[in-house]
């Protein structure tokens, strides 16, 4: 009952007539400025249970824009006669970055396309939330929030039009928001070493081991101080101070205030930062925790995660007054490192540093971007961030995300109102070397953005911005792709 002719378009197609036993029931105009290959076009399902004829007449005749009256046909498809099967193995997993949805691809040859439908709470009626490429067998729904259910079923869709019946529905309840775990300063046991000069705090530092705390007590230590522990998940290794205990650089064109290399399960909490190149840098580390801190007045970032830094988190610091010395790299948190660096930090390979979390910082005041995740990075989260973006020269985004797989939400950011440029809020960059920049999720965020950006920017296709971020002030409009719902 159903047929397509299936036909190329180009700029040197002309016009044809379509025939189904002998009566004439189109007209079809194949000219396209472009080539375009496998098009439909034309298509019936109103044809009768029997045998038909269909023809194909060229008329001779051209659109005006057409340089020729060139009639191709590729082929006829009639389609089975039958609905596609409904889809099988259906699954619903909340993660840490949306529902998970799986499901066994369609073995049906007619099946062009998968929709995903969508009801909230346990009696909601079902909406369909996305259309997805046959073959595709996976989906991340982020557009959610606690506590509430939510429950989703698939259908196939053939070439035709026709619809499968739904498959087996899946139930996914989301818990309610709960504060962002990492250690903090409250969090600091038992000292097991108390310090209160430099030279102390140094050997203190040069002598960690599994399952120290080392206190370092109000004061002022102008000096630069350097660790390399490798403590465990059971003993980790802390180093705490108080909004008091100032580490004091000599000037913005110095070293790093505090410097972790090649350590593990290290966490450097409630310290004064101020008057050093960079606040915090991390290299060659994995589960490290920079929280609590204030970093002011540095010649470059705050705080450095680079050289296959992993799993480490920045939290609950107070970034203010970076970029001094060298506004361009004036970031409050900087992740991983620029192509064009590789050779000289991590032997010419990308700088995986991945998984990091950057999560409840106050960042202001900072020349450059607040969060910067280079290409070669992925996997990490940036969490419930507040942003104010006055006094950044050297950039006019908040967030720029050039790595994969990251998890961008609940950040607010905001500009003054009397911005008058054109950057955007987050942007997700192409870098200028294949394959990054694909595969984020930036849900829930605010912006108020005065000028002429997006409060997300999208350079590829392939991210995901949820319908839930927000935006007021005078900006172009919330995204520059279409939301998910």
């Amino acid at each position: 009952t159903s047929v397509q002719w299936v036909s190329r378009r180009t700029g040197a197609s002309g016009i044809s007539d379509v025939y189904i036993d002998n009566s004439k029931v189109a007209t079809v105009d194949l000219y396209a400025a472009s080539a375009q290959y496998q098009q439909v076009a034309f298509s019936t399902t109103s044809l009768s249970d029997s045998n038909h004829t269909i023809t194909i007449r060229a008329t001779g005749t051209q659109n005006a824009a057409a340089n020729g009256s060139l009639i191709i046909l590729d082929a006829f498809r009639i389609p089975k006669p039958t609905a596609p099967a409904a889809l099988t193995s259906f699954s619903a997993t909340d993660t840490a970055t949306g529902v998970s949805l799986k499901w066994a691809a369609s073995v049906d040859p007619d099946v062009i396309s998968t929709q995903i439908y969508r009801a909230v709470g346990t009696s909601g009626t079902y909406a369909l939330i996305t259309t997805l490429p046959a073959g595709t067998t996976s989906y991340i729904h982020s557009n959610v929030s606690g506590p509430s259910t939510y429950k989703y079923y698939v259908k196939s869709v053939d070439y035709i039009g026709r619809t499968s019946s739904s498959s087996t529905s899946k139930s996914v309840t989301i818990p309610s928001e709960t504060p962002y775990d990492y250690e903090r300063a409250a969090d600091c046991p038992t000292a097991t070493a108390t310090v209160s000069t430099v030279a102390a705090f140094k050997a203190a530092l040069l002598a960690a081991a599994p399952g120290d705390v080392i206190r370092v007590l109000p004061g002022t230590y102008n000096a630069q101080f350097v660790i390399s522990v490798k403590g465990t998940t059971a003993k980790p290794v802390w180093v705490c101070g108080s909004s008091g205990t100032i580490i004091k650089g000599f000037g913005d064109g110095g070293g790093n205030g505090f410097y972790i290399n090649k350590s593990s399960n290290v966490v450097f909490a409630g310290f004064t930062l101020t008057k050093n190149l960079r606040g915090v840098m991390v290299e060659n580390s994995t589960n490290i925790t920079v929280s609590n801190n204030s970093i002011l007045d540095a010649g470059q970032e705050g705080i450095h995660l680079r050289r296959n830094t992993t799993n480490s988190t920045a939290g609950g610091n107070t970034i203010t007054n970076t970029g001094l010395k060298v506004p361009e790299y004036g970031e409050a948190v900087y992740i991983g490192s620029y192509n064009g660096d590789w050779c000289t930090y991590t032997s010419c390979d990308p700088d995986q540093s991945n998984g990091n979390i950057v999560v409840d910082n106050t960042m202001n005041n900072n020349t450059a971007e607040a969060v910067d995740a280079k290409e070669g990075t992925s996997g990490g989260f940036i969490l419930g961030n507040t942003i104010d973006s006055t006094g950044s020269t050297a950039t006019d985004r908040w967030i720029v995300i050039r790595g994969n797989g990251w998890f961008i939400a609940d950040n607010h950011g905001s500009t003054t109102a009397t911005a008058t440029g054109s950057g955007n809020g987050i942007l997700i960059a192409q870098p200028n070397i294949p394959g990054y920049g694909v595969d984020n999720i930036i849900v829930r965020n605010s912006a108020e953005l005065h000028g002429t950006g997006y409060a997300v920017q999208v350079d590829k296709d392939d991210n995901i911005v949820g319908c839930n971020n927000t935006v007021s002030g005078t900006a172009k409009g919330t995204t520059n792709v279409t939301c998910q719902k």
